[in-house]
């Protein structure tokens, strides 16, 4: 199970005859599938379409009385008072566990059943909205990684085409090398972790961790100081430049709003604007990470030398379309952003509304 769906491409099946000799773990329709060993409390309503079926020790059964709500009691085992008694109740061992016995005695605030509907249709609404807005996100992401295939191929507006060493590109176009475009590429390091002042500062010190996908970056999770700075390996990095990730976190990167140090997994690469928009650079790196993870080498940490990072070519066009193309991209990530924002949002409203409505803080009226 994810997201308290059923992962249809993680289903073993079994024979009739296993099916019938296994009546114990049979499930029905609008039973209540509920995690009980390794990540607890995943869970799921069992709908007709995925019978017959079993499901094995990991998964209780809960299968409800005809005066409770199916799908209210759903909403109320995700409730902030049921996760922390489970987490408080389960064994530790290899894994989490919870015993039948367990899941049998969780309580849950039980209203009248029109009240358990009004609510599990107000929380059902929410959520419906949530998995509308990841479906634009989802979209929204599938368009532009097309249309960005598009722009480093075909660019804006062409009529002619030209074979090349990356396959066919507009005449105006020109192959270049990362080296060619570059002044310079800077690396970084660790300070100590011995002096533990070095890490009371105001200089944000950027690693692989930091790099959750934004464009923009301007913080870390730690920071150090000039003096750190002085005793290691780590250097400060100029304000509006390219970051890429050179082991661990391959083919990612972003432009760095501000001066900040970085360890040795990072690389800085200061371009030549007056060939190359940092902005277009980075979207045709990000466009190639799957390219770029195959480079790696290494047993247990993928890793690519610098000596290949600069040897990488992309396509060049004239500093007017690569603004263009930056442009269209650019709108393309506004829209995604708009999005995810809507769906905090709405994130924090059903939050707000399971800890009114399930635990009966806020009473809704009903007919």
């Amino acid at each position: 199970m994810k997201n308290n769906k059923i992962r249809d491409d993680n289903i073993s099946k079994i024979s009739v005859e296993c099916h019938d000799r296994l009546s114990r773990s049979k499930i029905k329709e609008n039973d209540i599938l509920f995690s009980i060993a390794g990540t607890l409390g995943r869970m799921s309503v069992i709908p007709k379409s995925y019978l017959p079926a079993n499901t094995n020790q990991a998964l209780a059964i809960i299968r409800l009385k005809k005066e409770q709500y199916v799908p209210y009691v759903y909403w109320a085992l995700q409730s902030h008072n049921v996760y922390k008694v489970i987490t408080s109740i389960a064994t530790t061992g290899a894994q989490p566990n919870l015993s039948l016995k367990q899941i049998e005695n969780l309580e849950i605030i039980s209203p009248p059943l029109k009240e358990q509907q009004k609510i599990a249709e107000i929380l059902s609404t929410v959520e419906k909205q949530i998995q509308q807005i990841n479906q634009l996100v989802e979209k929204t992401s599938q368009l532009k990684t097309g249309i960005m295939h598009e722009l480093f191929t075909k660019g804006i507006g062409h009529a002619t085409f030209k074979q090349s060493e990356l396959g066919s590109i507009p005449s105006s176009w020109v192959v270049t090398t990362i080296e060619s475009i570059s002044l310079k590429i800077m690396g970084g390091g660790t300070p100590s972790r011995k002096n533990r002042d070095f890490y009371i500062g105001k200089i944000p010190w950027v690693t692989v961790k930091d790099m959750q996908g934004d464009f923009y970056q301007v913080g870390s999770q730690e920071y150090i100081n000039e003096e750190a700075i002085k005793k290691s390996a780590s250097i400060l990095i100029d304000p509006g430049n390219i970051i890429v990730a050179t082991r661990i976190a391959l083919g990612k990167g972003f432009i760095n709003t501000r001066s900040i140090a970085i360890n040795q997994d990072l690389k800085a690469i200061y371009l030549n604007n007056d060939k190359i928009y940092n902005e277009y650079f980075l979207y045709w790196y990000l466009s190639m990470a799957e390219f770029i993870k195959s480079l790696g080498s290494g047993t247990t940490v993928k890793g690519i030398r610098v000596e290949q990072l600069i040897k990488l070519k992309l396509p060049l066009p004239p500093l007017v379309e690569q603004k263009k193309i930056t442009e269209i991209l650019s709108c393309l990530d506004e829209d995604i952003e708009g999005y995810k924002k809507e769906k905090v949002e709405y994130e924090k409203l059903k939050k707000g509304l399971m800890q009114e409505l399930l635990t009966g803080k806020k009473r809704v009226k009903v007919d």
